[in-house]
C-alpha cells in the first residue's frame, strides 16, 4: 500500500430500526438526522456494510479494501497470521427507544453446522440509561427444553429471563448461547464477534413499517440455546484514573477504559504491537501516532489505531474517558 497508514475515523452507519431512538445522533454531535435509529455501526467489515475511511488520505476506502492490502500493519503480525485480511469484530451503539426481540446467538462450535464461520459472542457497555431501563441476559432458573418449548407456544417466555436493572457504566458480558434482551431506555456500546446473524424468539407480537410481523428464527434458536442458569453477567470493575484500566477479557476482544485528565502514551494492556479502538464515551480528546500524526476524537465517534501507529498519544479536552478494544491474544479454547 502506497499511502501511509495513520489513526482512521470511519463514517458511522446509521440503521433505522422499528425500536430505534434519537439519542444516536445528538450524542455524535450530529444534529440533523431526524430518523429513528437503533443502530449505528462504528467499525463494520460486514459485506454490504462495511465502514468507509472519513477523512485524510484514505478517505473513501473501505475497511474490506484497508484489511486487503494493509492487513498485517492494522492488525499486527499475530492477529494477521490468526485472521488474514478478515476484521475480526463489529463495534456499534444501540439506542432501544423500546424492548429488542428476545434472541440469541450461535456459538464457534455450533456455526459450521449452520453454514456460518464462526459464532458469535458479544459484550455491552451502558452508555446511558433512562430510569427504569433494564436487560436480560440469561435465564433465571436452569430451564429444561420442554419447559422453554412449553413457554415459546404459551407467549410467557418472558418470564423465565433473568432481568437486571442499568445504570450508566454497567458492563456486560453475553456469550454465545446466552437468551438475551436489551430493554426500552437503554443507550448501548456493543463489541461483537463479526457476525450480523441473530436468532430471534419473541418480538412481542409487533408490526414492522409494512404492517407485518417480523420472522423467527425458533429451530435455529433452540439449537443454539444454552438452557443453564448461571450468575449474574454483569462485570464488577475498579477505575483508575489516568491509566489502562482492563474490565474485561474473553477469547475474541479485551475492554478496557481511560478517564483521562492529562495526556498518556497508549500501548495495548498485552504488550504486543497490536490495533486499537477507541471510542469516545465522554468528551473528547486527539490522538497522534508515532509519526507526528494527529486527530481529533469527539464524544461518540470511533478511532482505528493501526499497529504500525503505535505507540498512540492521547491528550484531553479537560475531561475524558475513552473505551479502548483490541482483539485478544488467547484462541478462545484457551480461554
Amino acid at each position: 500500500m502506497n499511502t501511509p497508514l495513520y489513526p482512521l475515523r470511519f463514517a458511522p452507519i446509521f440503521r433505522p430500526v422499528l425500536w430505534g431512538g434519537y439519542r444516536i445522533a445528538p450524542y455524535k454531535g450530529i444534529l440533523s438526522e431526524p430518523r429513528a435509529i437503533g443502530e449505528s455501526w462504528e467499525l463494520s467489515p460486514m459485506e454490504g456494510h462495511t465502514s468507509v475511511v472519513l477523512e485524510g488520505a484514505l478517505a473513501g476506502v473501505s475497511l474490506t479494501e484497508l484489511m486487503q492490502k494493509a492487513g498485517r500493519s492494522i492488525l499486527g503480525e499475530k492477529h494477521y497470521s490468526r485472521y488474514g485480511a478478515r476484521f475480526p469484530l463489529l463495534i456499534k451503539f444501540i439506542d432501544a427507544r423500546e424492548d429488542l426481540s428476545v434472541q440469541v446467538h450461535p456459538s464457534d462450535a455450533l456455526a459450521p453446522s449452520l453454514g456460518l464461520p464462526h459464532g458469535k459472542s458479544e459484550m455491552w457497555y451502558i452508555v446511558d440509561a433512562t430510569k427504569g431501563a433494564r436487560l436480560s441476559a440469561g435465564f433465571a432458573a436452569s430451564t429444561t427444553q420442554e419447559q422453554y418449548q412449553q413457554a415459546i407456544k404459551g407467549g410467557f417466555i418472558t418470564d423465565l429471563l433473568r432481568y437486571d436493572p442499568i445504570a450508566r457504566g454497567n458492563l456486560f458480558y453475553i456469550p454465545a448461547g446466552r437468551i438475551h434482551t436489551i430493554g426500552a431506555g437503554s443507550f448501548i456500546l456493543e463489541v461483537q464477534q463479526a457476525l450480523d446473524v441473530t436468532y430471534r424468539i419473541f418480538d412481542y407480537n409487533r408490526l414492522d413499517s409494512a404492517g407485518e410481523k417480523r420472522p423467527l428464527h425458533l429451530e435455529a434458536a433452540e439449537r443454539a440455546l444454552d438452557f443453564d442458569a448461571t450468575p449474574p453477567y454483569r462485570i464488577d470493575y475498579h477505575e483508575e484514573p489516568n491509566q489502562v484500566n482492563v474490565l474485561l477479557e474473553t477469547p475474541y476482544f479485551v475492554f478496557s477504559t481511560l478517564s483521562l485528565t492529562q495526556p498518556l502514551c497508549y500501548m495495548p494492556p498485552s504488550g504486543e504491537n497490536e490495533c486499537v479502538v477507541f471510542v469516545a464515551l465522554e468528551g473528547s480528546v486527539s490522538v497522534r501516532d508515532c509519526s507526528g500524526y494527529e486527530v481529533e476524537l469527539p464524544c461518540g465517534h470511533t478511532l482505528l489505531f493501526p499497529a504500525s501507529c503505535l505507540p498512540a498519544h492521547i491528550t484531553p479536552r479537560q475531561k475524558a474517558r475513552l473505551a479502548a478494544i483490541t482483539i485478544s491474544n488467547a484462541p478462545p479454547s484457551e480461554l
